[in-house]
C-alpha cells in the first residue's frame, strides 16, 4: 500500500508527522524572526557579549576579555567569528534564530510527546522568549541537549557524537555543565544495569572514550568559569569565629527554587523580572516544592536510572535560569521513554491526568 508523503513518520517514533514538524519549525522561525528583528530591544547581557567579540583582536585576546564573564568561551567564540563578517548585532540575532529553530526541530521530530504538547512547548515562554528572542549562549545548550536525546531515541547510545554533544553542552554555561554531568552518570548507570547484561563488554571502549570526552569538556568548562582572584564575584565565606549555621535557611531557599521552576508565574507589576507570585510566602513555596518533588519521584520510582538523572538535573533549578528545569524534565522523559520501560513524567501528567497512573511501556 502506497503511503502519502504528508503522513510520513520518523522511523521508530509513532505518530510523529514530518509535515507537522516542518510546519511547526516554519511557523516558529517566522514568528521568532519577526519578533526578534523588528520588536526586540537587546539588553545589556546580549550586547555585552557582542561588544566583547567585536573588541577582541584575536582568540587569545577574546579569552582574556571574558575571564570576568563567568561563562565558558563557546558562545563568545561563535560571536567572534560572526563579528569578523559584520559588526551589526543583527548578525548575532539571525544566528541565534537559526540555533533556536534547530533546537525546536530536534524537539518536534524526536520528542515522545503529542503534536499539541510540542506546539505548546515551542511557543512557551522559555523556549520562545528566554532561549529564542534573547540572544544568549544558552540556546547552544538547548540544541546540544536535544541532540543528545535525539540520538538516544534513535538507539545511538554511547556514540561519540552523543559524547561530543554533552561536551559542547558543558561549555555553554555552568548549568549546562551540571546537565552534562547528570547525563554522564545516566550513561554509566544505564550501561551497568541494562546494556552490559545484554551486550557484554562490546561497547565498553566506546563508553569509556565517551566519558573521557564528556569529562574533558566539563573540565574545560570549569577552568573557564572559575573567576580570577580580583573578581567581584566570589563565593561568600562565613565570618571568622562565627558559629551560626545557615544550613536550614540555605536548604529552604533551595527548596523554593523548585516551585519557582515548576510555577514560573511572576508578580504583577512593572518590575516583574525574576520574581515569583509566591515569593512572599516561603512556607507555601517549600511545601509545594516538596510535594512536586515527591510526586515526580513517585512517577519515576520504577526506573531508578531516570530518577537519579532527574534528581541531579535539579541542581540547575536555582535562579536565574529556572527555565532549564523545563528542558530537564523533557530530556529526562525522553531518555526514560526510549531507554527502557518507565513512568514518563510529562507524558503521564499531560495525557493521563484524568486516569489512574499506570506504567508507560515502550513499544
Amino acid at each position: 500500500m502506497e503511503t502519502n508523503s504528508s503522513m510520513k513518520t520518523v522511523s521508530g517514533l509513532p505518530n510523529v508527522s514530518l509535515s507537522f514538524t516542518y510546519f511547526l519549525v516554519f511557523v516558529f522561525s517566522l514568528s521568532l524572526g519577526y519578533v526578534t528583528l523588528l520588536h526586540h530591544e537587546m539588553w545589556r547581557d546580549e550586547l555585552q557579549a557582542w561588544l566583547i567579540a567585536i573588541g577582541s583582536t584575536s582568540v587569545g585576546d577574546l579569552f582574556q576579555n571574558i575571564q570576568y564573564e563567568r561563562h565558558p568561551a563557546l558562545w563568545y567564540l561563535n560571536l567572534y567569528l560572526l563579528s569578523r563578517l559584520s559588526e551589526m548585532p543583527m548578525v548575532m540575532q539571525v544566528f541565534h534564530i537559526l540555533l533556536a529553530t534547530a533546537g525546536i526541530y530536534l524537539f518536534t521530530r524526536f520528542a515522545p510527546f503529542t503534536n499539541l504538547q510540542k506546539f505548546c512547548f515551542a511557543f512557551g515562554y522559555f523556549p520562545f522568549y528566554e532561549y529564542g528572542v534573547i540572544s544568549r549562549g544558552y540556546v547552544i545548550g538547548l540544541v546540544c541537549l536535544f541532540a543528545f536525546c535525539a540520538l538516544q531515541s534513535r538507539a545511538q547510545k554511547y556514540s561519540l557524537v552523543q559524547a561530543c554533544a554533552l561536551a559542547l553542552l558543558a561549555n555553554t554555561s555552568v548549568y549546562g555543565a551540571m546537565i552534562a554531568f547528570a547525563f554522564g552518570i545516566y550513561l554509566v548507570v544505564d550501561w551497568l544495569t541494562v546494556v552490559r547484561a545484554k551486550q557484554g563488554s562490546e561497547k565498553s571502549r566506546t563508553l569509556l572514550l565517551s566519558l573521557f570526552i564528556v569529562g574533558l569538556g566539563a573540565a574545560t568548562s570549569i577552568v573557564q568559569i572559575i573567576p580570577p582572584p580580583d573578581s567581584s564575584f566570589q563565593i561568600p565565606q562565613r565570618a571568622a569565629g562565627s558559629t551560626t549555621s545557615n544550613t536550614a535557611t540555605e536548604v529552604g531557599e533551595t527548596l523554593t527554587a523548585v516551585e519557582r521552576s515548576y510555577l514560573p508565574i511572576p508578580r504583577q507589576g512593572l518590575h516583574f523580572w525574576n520574581t515569583n507570585f509566591l515569593e512572599d510566602r516561603p512556607r507555601v513555596q517549600r511545601l509545594l516544592s516538596i510535594g512536586l518533588l515527591g510526586f515526580a519521584a513517585w512517577l519515576l520510582v520504577r526506573t531508578p536510572v531516570t530518577l537519579v538523572v532527574y534528581a541531579v538535573l535539579h541542581n540547575t533549578a536555582y535562579h536565574p535560569t529556572v527555565g532549564y528545569v523545563i528542558l530537564d524534565i523533557c530530556s529526562s522523559c525522553s531518555c526514560a521513554v526510549y531507554g527502557f520501560p518507565c513512568l514518563a513524567l510529562v507524558r503521564e501528567i499531560l495525557r493521563r491526568s484524568a486516569q489512574p497512573f499506570s506504567p508507560f511501556q515502550r513499544r
